[in-house]
């Protein structure tokens, strides 16, 4: 769990690149998506999110928690 109140910076080994970096309350619904690896939670109420990164080699999720 990668806690955090504003900016995200997530780091990719250098032979992948982000297509798409979904971001999912723990509801399920969808608040967001980007093609960035820098993310700002600024704007979301505080709680427990799920990332769906896919990039061009791999598709992984993480757990975020918005303070």
């Amino acid at each position: 769990m990668a806690p955090t109140s504003s900016l995200l910076y997530m780091a990719l080994p250098s032979y992948e690149v982000a297509e798409r970096v979904d971001i999912y309350s723990a509801d399920g619904h969808l608040p967001g998506s980007t093609q960035y690896t820098t993310i700002d939670f600024g704007s979301l109420p505080a709680g427990i999110y799920m990332l769906r990164v896919l990039t061009n080699r791999n598709t992984c999720t993480a757990k975020v928690i918005k303070r």
